[in-house]
């Protein structure tokens, strides 16, 4: 009996496990926390993508300021071939004291076709889509870094009623603030004249505590993991609603 000639199956190529969208992240060596974070809000479909740049010994205002040259490095290893729709420089500290257009232009440089942005981008973009004026701010910093804060946002237009530091200046120490500690400096930081609070960190473990604090102050609650995932998604055309991710992802 002759043997019925093979049928060899064809090989069909898609858009590989991120169909809807690649986002890459380039994060500092110690950061505990983006990861978990992000992957803990990630919608269907989409992919995450890190690279990491050394860590300074102690989270400063100086030593943050000299991470571009590693940046560009790192955020040149993020899927060379396939390339990524936006790529972030995730330090929030860090993207304030080397100036965010500064970062951006190196980023697109980096990574050529992929939308370039920074955390504090991503906040900006929050609190205008929001329409807030006036934000309580909370973060792990020291006073040098805040001071860095304070001076970028009100040179934004922004005003600030109230800001509390931590005074931490490692990642481990940033890492281990306890979200039961986070949930207390929150309501601690809080203000009557602010119309919103924004926790500063993607070192912190935030991003899960957003609808509580703002079921707790009646306000909405930013924090720089849940800004950026969120700012990403709506510059490349996704409009998920991520339930439990506060008021941000309604818009």
């Amino acid at each position: 009996m002759a043997r019925a000639e093979e049928v060899i199956p064809p090989v069909v190529l898609d858009r590989g496990p991120s169909p809807r969208a690649r986002f890459g992240f380039v994060i500092l060596a110690g950061d505990e926390t983006s990861e978990p974070d992000l992957y803990g809000m990630a919608p269907p479909g989409v992919g995450f993508h890190f690279s990491r740049i050394e860590s300074p010994g102690f989270i400063t205002a100086e030593t943050l300021s000299s991470l571009m040259p590693d940046m560009v490095r790192a955020a040149s290893l993020i899927l060379p071939a396939r390339g990524v729709d936006a790529v972030c420089f995730h330090c929030t500290s860090g993207g304030v004291l080397m100036g965010e257009d500064n970062v951006r232009k190196q980023l697109a440089r980096a990574c050529p076709g992929a939308v370039p942005t920074t955390v504090v981008s991503a906040i900006n973009h929050a609190l205008e889509v929001l329409n807030i004026k006036a934000f309580s701010l909370l973060t792990p910093y020291t006073d040098d870094i805040n001071d860095a804060f304070v001076s970028y946002f009100t040179g934004h237009g922004f005003q600030i009623p109230r800001i509390q530091g931590m005074q931490f200046k490692t990642d481990p120490e940033i890492a281990g603030v306890s979200p039961e500690t986070i949930v207390e400096w929150a309501q601690y930081s809080d203000h009557d004249d602010a119309e919103a609070l924004l926790i500063s960190c993607t070192g912190l473990r935030a991003s899960g505590l957003v609808s509580e604090l703002e079921e707790r102050l009646g306000k909405p609650v930013l924090t720089s993991n849940q800004a950026a995932l969120w700012h990403m998604m709506r510059t490349a055309g996704l409009d998920d609603h991520l339930e439990g991710f506060g008021m941000l992802f309604e818009h």
